[in-house]
């Protein structure tokens, strides 16, 4: 097996020496099981789960260890860190998009409070990319596969001209969208509304046009190195990396048709709908062919970062790092929340919309032009996220203890444009106008109300809370964390930080900007005994958080988490079967979300505390030369305290059991293929039964829990196989020798299309739903000299 170098404790070292539970993803086995973006690791690590969610707008919902990560509002910081090179990436839009050159990704699981920081309350994801090797080598790699997908990837490092290297990395991918849209085709002008707003962003898609597919996606990136050292003690390396995506959102549906029957709103919804009406009849457990998505227009994320990182060994017992990073993110886009936008306007979709109160009766008598207009529920986004940090770090060495130390900075803005939240009907007696065609376009109609975030949210619909939406952070934290060898056998470990934070949050159109700061200390206490070179046993107890923030409806505090963790860690037989082992308690406080508040739904603290116990196992084992066999376990039980309202918390995106199965085959060199080699690889993740939508806390006390059982799946298995022939001569260029790799590959092999996740209306009574990407399939062909 090969030997495994991680950064966990933010200095390089070996995995099965660091009291730390880590899956690290090396960079062959990121070629072996084609690991092109964050979602691709979903089941390789246990106790894992990576969902894209249904939004359309590539935000992560992460899941460790029971702690979902997964901000639903403005200011909201996730619970788990990713980390790209050493930087904390504070805004997890556009996580799911590839990276031109990913060396190796290190999953850290459970609280990672005192090296890491804030965020890191379920783990850590630290993505390495790589450095420049000063040798002249090319590589590119071509793939074809259906869904018109191409992707070509040219990687090159460039020979060392005196104290400088370099390495450069281009990578374009396409693909067409495997649903189609029964929308297609529709138009919309959002000019007059937007023209209402004192800001406004891109007006790339003032009028558009809903395209045939959905799930489109054109990528350009590219990463690029500079590394430059003048001697063996000091080294600058500067890091680019940029993306350019154009894409349409993943297929919305609704989820369950067991809905119809739960909620009788929902049938006469559909009853009541005009003769030759598209219907919502796309509702389903298992991925439709086709839905009904009438705002899903072209979307666009572009993500820039600059990364210098200066490192200077001082002596054999110091050394200083420092790593200054600023981040740009832009995303622009359209996106439909439930599957029923097929629906026209009719006084049953009144009633089935929630307002029984007679408002909405009030504002469309009988007749009104709103009978027969479409109906819409979505939204219209245009961010812009900003940010910068810079860690300093001190790294000690001696022969009584090891100490890593550090000051971080760290600065966050995010303005959030446009009209956001649109729904049709609406109380004002205002409605979309239009047919819905290049000659007339469907026009949203200018917001009177006022707006501004601090506006109701029922306030000026169709475009609620619209306006100009603002957050800055600000961070600094100080932090220690010392490996004390008291024997040779046994260490001591011994960690703190303190962290300092401060958010001010609002908008235009007349709602302040409110500020919260709050300080917060972190520790760590363990324990490592090595009885022999090849095994570790540990224990640890540490603590994390994400932190507190403000929000228009007020205050919230911040989440908190104490964590036990014990591991033993082994190489048996000469370094050919190595087992890894956690087990681990971790109590979760504060728990942020949405939460019913005084002055309507928002972001607060749960009056719940959460606690999830369970165990991972990891296997490697290599039985004869070449054969490679894997298999990673995981299980979280996850209970809250009771609740006062209604004792019925449900977590969404946490199955109790992960389970990942894995081989790689790799032959002796062919005389017969020049030399080539055969290489065989095959992975199956299971993940248990799990809901995709939930609640926590009082926002139990108006969730309904017939709604929330029909968004529990079942358990579930996907499967990857791919087969190459690698290493294969084919000459000379340049007096470099020249290989040939061609492979062939599956994706999804049983063609799973079950629902994974699910969005809720704002009423609660129907859910959007996005099922399991279809099955892929293709080949790739790579030269390499």
């Amino acid at each position: 097996l090969e030997e495994i170098v991680v950064t966990a404790q933010k200095r390089a070292e070996n995995l099965q020496d660091v009291g730390v539970a880590v899956t690290a993803i090396t960079e062959s086995a990121l070629e072996t099981h084609r690991l092109q973006k964050i979602s691709d690791l979903n089941g390789l690590a246990p106790n894992v789960l990576i969902n894209p969610g249904t939004t359309g707008q590539n935000i992560v919902t992460t899941t460790i260890r029971g702690l979902v990560s997964a901000p639903v509002a403005p200011g909201m910081s996730p619970g788990v860190g990713y980390y790209l090179d050493g930087v904390y990436l504070g805004n997890l839009y556009g996580n799911l998009l590839d990276l031109a050159d990913i060396e190796q990704i290190d999953v850290l699981k459970g609280p990672q409070g005192t090296l890491f920081g804030r965020s890191a309350v379920g783990g850590a994801i630290s993505i390495k990319t790589s450095n420049p090797v000063g040798e002249f080598h090319v590589t590119n790699t071509a793939t074809a596969g259906n869904y018109s997908q191409f992707r070509n990837k040219l990687h090159v490092e460039l020979p060392r001209f005196g104290p400088f290297s370099a390495n450069f990395t281009y990578m374009h991918f396409q693909r067409r969208g495997e649903m189609q849209n029964l929308a297609a085709g529709t138009v919309w002008n959002l000019g007059p509304a937007r023209n209402s707003l004192p800001y406004r962003g891109t007006t790339k898609n003032d009028i558009f046009t809903v395209g045939e597919t959905l799930g489109d996606q054109n990528t350009d990136a590219v990463m690029a190195t500079i590394r430059f050292e003048p001697s063996d003690g000091f080294s600058l390396t500067y890091k680019l990396d940029y993306s350019h995506v154009d894409f349409t959102p993943p297929g919305i549906g609704v989820a369950n048709p067991a809905l119809f029957s739960a909620f009788p709103l929902l049938a006469l919804m559909e009853l009541d709908q005009p003769v030759g009406t598209i219907p919502t009849a796309v509702a389903t457990l298992t991925r439709p062919d086709a839905v009904h998505n009438n705002f899903a227009g072209p979307a666009t994320q572009v993500n820039m970062g600059h990364n210098l990182a200066a490192e200077w060994q001082v002596s054999d017992a110091l050394t200083i790092k420092n790593i200054a990073s600023i981040r740009r993110n832009r995303f622009n886009g359209q996106v439909n929340f439930n599957g029923d936008s097929g629906l026209v306007v009719t006084p049953g979709l009144l009633l089935y919309q929630g307002f029984a109160d007679g408002r909405i009766s009030a504002a469309y008598p009988v007749g009104s032009p709103v009978f027969g207009t479409p109906y819409l529920n979505g939204a219209d986004t245009d961010f812009r996220d900003n940010q910068f940090t810079n860690e300093l770090q001190f790294l000690v060495k001696t022969p009584v203890f090891d100490l890593t130390a550090g000051w971080l900075y760290y600065e966050h803005d995010f303005i959030d444009l446009n009209l956001k939240n649109i729904y049709s009907p609406n109380i004002n007696g205002t409605y979309i106008t239009g047919a819905g065609t290049a000659a007339s376009p469907y026009v949203i109609p200018v917001c009177s109300g006022g707006g501004g975030f601090n506006a109701s949210s029922f306030g000026c619909l169709p475009n609620g809370g619209q306006g100009q939406q603002q957050l800055d952070n600000r961070t600094n934290a100080i932090y220690a964390q010392a490996q004390i060898h008291l024997t040779p056998q046994i260490d001591i470990l011994l960690g703190g930080r303190h962290s300092w934070d401060r958010q001010t949050f609002g908008g235009d159109a007349g709602a302040p900007f409110q500020s919260r700061s709050e300080k917060h200390a972190d520790w760590l206490v363990g324990i490592n005994y090595k009885p022999t070179n090849d095994m570790l046993l540990y224990a640890k107890a540490s603590t994390s958080f994400v932190p507190g923030g403000i929000f228009s409806s007020g205050p919230y505090n911040a989440e908190t988490a104490l964590s036990y963790e014990a591991g033993i860690k082994a190489e048996w037989f000469g370094r050919t079967l190595r087992t890894n082992i956690a087990v681990f308690s971790v109590t979760y406080k504060d728990l942020q979300g949405i939460v019913a508040l005084p002055s309507g739904g928002g972001p607060g603290n749960a009056d719940v505390d959460g606690t999830a116990k369970g165990f991972e196992f990891e296997a490697n084992w290599v039985p004869v030369t070449g054969l490679t066999l894997g298999a990673a376990v995981g299980y979280t039980h996850l209970q809250f305290t009771d609740h006062a309202l209604a004792n019925r918390t449900v977590q969404a995106f946490a199955p109790a059991w992960t389970l990942s199965l894995n081989a790689g085959y790799k032959s002796k060199p062919m005389d017969w293929i020049n030399g080539g080699r055969f290489v065989l690889s095959a992975d199956a993740n299971h993940q248990s039964s799990m809901y995709t939508s939930g609640c926590v806390g009082l926002y139990c006390s108006f969730v309904s829990v017939a709604v929330l059982d029909q968004t529990k799946i079942g358990p579930q298995w996907m499967m990857n196989a791919r087969v190459a022939l690698s290493e294969i001569s084919i000459g000379t260029v340049a007096g470099q020798g020249m290989t040939l790799e061609l492979a062939a590959w599956v994706k999804n092999l049983t063609d799973n299309d079950s629902l994974v996740n699910t969005q809720a209306d704002f009423r609660q009574y129907a859910f959007g739903g996005g099922w399991q990407p279809a099955r892929t399939f293709g080949v790739d062909l790579k030269v390499a000299f």
